[in-house]
């Protein structure tokens, strides 16, 4: 059987605990600072030649809502995805990277309709 602790000791322990949870509501509101007032998710698109393109999607962990809703877009503008990759670039930051080309007709017009979608999406994503 387990012997009780004194009081001192007791106290001790509760102070302890109550410290570490003290440093535990810190880091958590730093993290939330970083996600509310985040400098995710951001984009940027190059034209590689005259029909491919090449996205840069920069998110946090909690950008898979970004990434679908990207492919979404690109779906909708008729964009053929070559290749989608992503690699995790420090503890919070996700790095998706997307190849894709766009069909025949007017490519610039495509495009450029296609970046401007884009980026206005990331954009509202950022607003709120």
């Amino acid at each position: 059987m387990q012997e009780a602790a004194s009081l001192p000791d007791q106290i001790d322990e509760a102070a302890n605990y109550i410290k570490s949870l003290k440093a535990k509501l810190e880091r958590m509101k730093e993290k939330k600072e970083g996600l509310m007032g985040s400098k995710y998710p951001q984009i940027q698109i190059q034209e590689m030649g005259s029909s491919s393109l090449v996205i840069a999607l920069r998110t946090g962990f909690n950008g898979r809502f970004v990434f679908n809703e990207t492919i979404r877009i690109l779906h909708d503008e008729r964009a053929e995805i070559v290749s989608a990759g992503f690699s995790v670039v420090d503890d919070d930051t996700v790095l998706h990277t997307i190849h894709l080309t766009i069909g025949e007709g007017s490519p610039d017009y495509g495009a450029a309709r296609m970046s401007e979608r884009l980026k206005k999406f990331v954009h509202d994503n950022l607003s709120h």
